[in-house]
């Protein structure tokens, strides 16, 4: 996973219930450059990976697939959060709360790791 190249002393993410998740709402330190990847999407990274060249090019285009990452998974947890409303709706207590934990647990895999003096 790419969370060993993004500095989690610095990332921060809210997870808020009823406001979707779409990307990278968070500070990071991403590679060997720390490129700054709060609010800014896959594409615009690759774009930015296309007008640049060497170090700085291959920096882009990683960022861009973790973004990717990142996107695809907020896509797949908005949508279990959305089955989940449904769910309620239909008195299915049960698979409104499976289904809500299954989007806890792609949130978590972005939150940062806590360590001793972090």
């Amino acid at each position: 996973m790419f969370n060993s190249e993004v500095d989690t002393a610095s990332k921060a993410v809210l997870f808020r219930h009823g406001t979707p998740w779409t990307g990278c709402d968070w500070a990071t330190e991403f590679g060997p450059l720390k490129l700054n990847l709060q609010c800014i999407r896959s594409r615009q990274a690759r774009t930015v990976a296309s007008a640049t060249r060497g170090l700085e090019a291959e920096q882009w285009l990683a960022a861009a697939k973790w973004l990717e990452k990142v996107e695809s998974d907020a896509i797949r947890a908005t949508e279990l959060r959305r089955q989940a409303d449904h769910a309620d709706g239909k008195g299915d207590a049960g698979e409104a709360f499976r289904l809500r934990r299954a989007a806890d647990e792609i949130e978590a895999e972005h939150r940062p790791h806590q360590s001793a003096g972090h």
